[in-house]
């Protein structure tokens, strides 16, 4: 993000939005910045105390005001004699702050929020992709980064801290774009780092087991997604797929009075019949209150019809065109890292996929199973100091569902790869042909070697990453460079 954008901001304005107190008087004060990280703190900036997981900014206020921040935004006073200002929420307030200091640039663009488990940077992507066929400019932003056009930018979180976040908004209207698809992280809604963004329409895709580690059971998780949905105007459209037992329940608890149900079974508003998957493409026939249309995907997947017809949802809810939303979808040629093929001249197929929870490793070997002749081997493991609970699940889910497992390192993080995999394997099927290979790049030239004509090799956990953390390191890894390197060093792929 660029740091040499220096407003000078009222400071007394963003204290009417906090609606804090100062213990000094700020008069004709200006804002350069407004940090919430005291590492970055330079002369003229407000410093925005967080308590975070594992560290108290408040305990950085001293800090932050030698370097030469204006003020600091607390919420509580320690020292009298700095200048302080007092807020109920810092996380709040942060958000409200960087809103107004950005110019509010939410209420600019037609913005589209998008939460649940998987799915989601699919669907941004392919709103994108609708909104481009409606004739309307649409960024993205999410687990890939944010895009503005063509050019996609790298962010550090999906939902990036509220100073990031309204700053890429606001260059986004400030570039002319008419909206945009942005994806909210269970993360970002229970830090408040979305708070206070107004919606066009909100979607959800799917819960299933992930971040157990951070909301502890899946009613906290349910809860903290639900938060999205109960916070909205009442005229703000909830797109919602009730094939998922919990979005059955969210349609009750949305504050909306448009509510859009999405679904292959059941009833729903928008639905999808007659699915076909084949190898490298997914059809099927939608249905919408406003007519009906068969659609040719250019990806797999039979879970990417629900994609499908979420992104339809939000395009439904904005009132553009059925032509509009067929001509995106078929527009669409996927993500990378989600079911992304490498190809070679190889006899098999070879996918690399973000999967990561039990729900979304068995969506992407069934979708390997759909378009393969022969076996389907997977290569996975899980990251360190992370969600334990779900290892033995991915254990069982791809015992049960491939041919061939190989156990690995993910992101192994502080612990030790190996008591990982111990853990993934404990419900791995005692009849299931496996593998363990602590290092990655083996894992998946063992995976390579073994794989025959008309198998298929699915690469799984990292996606669209370029790198393995370890320890406290970052590596440079990337799978689909690595699957590369394997079929051109076998001459199935000329060196690019």
């Amino acid at each position: 993000m660029s740091s040499d954008l220096r407003n000078r901001f009222p400071l007394k304005r963003l204290l009417e939005i906090s609606g804090g107190e100062a213990n000094f008087p700020v008069g004709d004060t200006c804002v350069s910045r407004i940090v919430c990280d005291s590492r970055l703190v330079s002369e003229g900036d407000l410093f925005v105390a967080i308590d975070g997981a594992t560290m108290n900014g408040h305990i950085f206020v001293p800090e932050a005001l030698e370097k030469g921040a204006v003020a600091a935004v607390v919420e509580r006073e320690s020292d009298p004699s700095a200048k302080l200002i007092v807020v109920p929420d810092t996380r709040i307030a942060l958000a409200e702050m960087s809103k107004e200091y950005y110019g509010r640039p939410d209420e600019r663009l037609a913005i589209a929020g998008i939460t649940g488990t998987n799915g989601k940077t699919t669907v941004t992507y392919m709103v994108s992709e609708i909104a481009r066929a409606q004739g309307l400019k649409f960024g993205s932003i999410g687990t890939l980064g944010y895009s503005i056009g063509r050019e996609i930018y790298k962010l550090d979180f999906t939902t990036p801290d509220p100073t990031v976040l309204f700053e890429i908004l606001s260059l986004m209207a400030n570039a002319g774009l008419d909206g945009a698809a942005m994806e909210v992280s269970s993360h970002g809604l229970a830090q408040r780092r979305s708070w206070s963004i107004e919606y066009r329409v909100v979607a959800f895709t799917n819960l299933t087991q992930d971040h157990l580690d951070f909301h502890g059971d899946m009613e906290s998780y349910f809860a903290i997604k639900s938060g999205l949905f109960e916070n909205i105007d009442s005229g703000t459209p909830s797109v919602i797929n009730i094939d998922d037992q919990y979005g059955k329940r969210l349609v009750d608890r949305t504050s909306s009075d448009n509510i859009i149900t999405v679904g292959i079974h059941g009833k729903a508003v928008i639905t999808a019949g007659n699915i076909l998957a084949s190898r490298g493409t997914t059809s099927f026939d939608l249905q919408t209150p406003v007519g009906s249309s068969h659609v040719e995907l250019k990806i797999p997947g039979r879970f990417n019809v629900y994609n499908a017809l979420v992104a339809g949802g939000i395009g439904f809810a904005l009132n553009w065109s059925l032509s509009s939303i067929i001509e995106g979808l078929e527009a669409f040629t996927g993500v990378p890292g989600r079911l992304e093929p490498v190809i070679g001249k190889q006899p098999f197929a070879v996918y690399v996929d973000y999967s990561h929870t039990p729900d979304a490793l068995e969506n992407a070997i069934r979708s390997c199973a759909e378009i393969a002749d022969g076996r389907i081997i997977v290569v996975f493991g899980c990251g360190g100091d992370r969600d334990r609970d779900k290892r033995p699940k991915m254990g069982r889910v791809a015992g049960e569902n491939a041919n061939i497992v190989i156990l690995t390192s993910d992101n192994p993080r502080s612990e030790v790869p190996g008591r990982i995999i111990d853990e993934i394997e404990q419900d791995v099927p005692i009849n299931c042909e496996k593998y363990r290979i602590d290092d990655r790049k083996s894992a998946i030239y063992k995976a390579l070697e073994l794989a025959d004509n008309g198998d298929v090799v699915l690469i799984s956990g990292k996606g669209h990453e370029d790198y393995q953390i370890i320890g406290k390191e970052k590596h440079h890894f990337d799978d689909r460079e690595t699957a590369a390197e394997w079929l051109i060093e076998k001459g199935y792929r000329e060196r690019s």
